[in-house]
């Protein structure tokens, strides 16, 4: 009868030890989880903030690069207009100045290649 007794207080014992380390476990996941969930967010958020940054920046120097062509502007008066070297603005302004007919969006498209 003993071995009985002790059996069932066998069982319940490891049930209520399974039951509070499933629990334990449960929360630890969802504490790892939402904290990678955080960084991956934060990651994808800069990588995302820096291109878009990126392409905003480049459309702005598109937008001023047309102007200035529209007002048959040469290249080293832009680069001296803009404080930049001729040789880094020249493959956005020979794009520019080839494609007059663009917008900015079908200019940067063709820049961004």
């Amino acid at each position: 009868m003993d071995d009985i007794v002790m059996e069932i207080v066998q069982e319940k014992f490891d049930r209520k030890l399974k039951e509070a380390v499933d629990r334990e476990v449960k929360k630890k996941v969802e504490i790892a989880t939402e904290e990678v969930t955080q960084q991956v967010t934060q990651q994808v958020t800069q990588q995302v903030t820096k291109q878009v940054t990126q392409k905003t920046k480049l459309m702005d120097l598109i937008a001023l690069i047309q102007k200035k062509c529209i007002k048959n502007k040469p290249l080293s008066v832009i680069a001296d207009e803009l404080e930049a070297e001729p040789n880094e603005l020249l493959p956005v302004y020979n794009i520019v100045f080839q494609n007059p007919d663009k917008s900015i969006d079908e200019l940067y498209s063709m820049v961004a290649k």
